[in-house]
């Protein structure tokens, strides 16, 4: 009885992981990709029904039941009940993924619901089609890229405004020079009181490097101020382009001793470079703010359809692979005949 439930089991197996097991196990025909809901709600009823009837058969707790058996049943089910997995599964006839991988997306989808504490009620099934949606669209490649690079233009834009209003306005009235200036050289003089006060100074003088080089900030202000508005000149020039070398380092208190020293260099060579042409013009501060939030919305509309478009491609090669993996198991199932 033993040896005839271990030659079911593994009958079981071989045809589950089989092209197209799924489907040829639980006795069910492949629907494809409907859009009517009544067809799909009454697949999903055989799916139930079928896995239902196989549970009692392979069930550990019953005699006969095989763990393994029962784990492939139960990945079959929730493959073939969800349209997102069932689609891939129809591509070529196998499954890729395992209980394992989809277990830690489903964690990480309830992580993001509890942290936006979503006022729907999640299905008891943890693998539903709004998570596979979220989790294949959250971490596809082109998502990736596209958010990187969409935030480092917003990044940049944010950055361009902060260059022109501080060469532009806050660099030209002693409303907003001089609270500026105040600030910075308070957080200047803090620092160095904290490095004398410190037992070792060496590590503090390497914590406050940030804070003491926003000296620097005021310093620049400073001298674009006293050179003038009226006409740019070269002191103008020298005084915006060490703000603008501030901006593009990003100095802070944590993160400085981690900035490589090429991305210094290079700081220092662009900076002065962007200054002379723009030329403290605010047209052309308007014009740089404008082609960074255009290249930004053409990234919204582009990344998408190329996502889309190598989703396509990327399917149809998939389609291929299935259709000569059914083929050449058809021809060794015959060959053994």
């Amino acid at each position: 009885m033993s040896n005839k439930g271990g030659d079911v089991n593994k009958e079981a197996i071989a045809v589950l992981l089989s092209p197209d097991g799924y489907y040829t196990y639980l006795q069910i025909q492949p629907i494809g990709a409907v859009d009517d809901k009544e067809k799909v709600d009454k697949f999903k009823a055989q799916v139930k029904k079928s896995y239902r009837k196989l549970c009692l058969r392979h069930h550990p707790d019953k005699p006969g039941g095989s763990a393994d058996t029962f784990q492939a049943l139960n990945r079959a089910y929730k493959v073939l009940s969800n349209s997102v997995l069932r689609k891939q599964y129809d591509m070529i006839g196998l499954d890729l993924d395992d209980d394992c991988e989809q277990n830690e997306r489903d964690e990480e989808v309830s992580d993001k619901k509890n942290d936006e504490k979503s006022s729907e009620e999640s299905s008891s099934d943890p693998s539903t089609e709004e998570d596979a949606h979220y989790f294949s669209a959250k971490n596809s490649p082109v998502s990736q890229i596209a958010s990187a690079v969409i935030a480092f233009l917003m990044t940049m834009a944010v950055r361009t405004i902060i260059w022109g209003s501080l060469t532009l306005v806050l660099s030209r009235y002693r409303i907003f020079l001089y609270p500026i200036l105040l600030l910075v050289f308070g957080t200047c003089l803090y620092a160095v009181f904290s490095i004398i006060r410190a037992s070792n100074r060496v590590t503090k003088l390497q914590e406050s490097r940030g804070r003491l080089l926003l000296s620097l900030l005021g310093v620049g202000l400073y001298v674009m101020h006293r050179a003038g508005h009226e006409e740019w000149t070269i002191k103008f020039w020298m005084g915006e382009s060490l703000v603008l070398l501030l901006l593009m380092i990003n100095y802070s208190s944590d993160e400085v001793d981690e900035r490589p020293l090429a991305m210094f260099g290079v700081s220092a060579i662009l900076a002065p470079i962007l200054t002379y042409i723009i030329g403290a013009r605010f047209w052309r501060y308007s014009m740089i703010i404008g082609i960074e939030l255009v290249i930004g919305l053409c990234a919204l509309v582009i990344f998408p359809i190329l996502e889309v478009m190598i989703e396509q491609i990327v399917n149809e090669k998939l389609q291929k692979v299935g259709e000569k993996v059914r083929a050449h198991v058809k021809r060794m199932e015959e060959m053994k005949k």
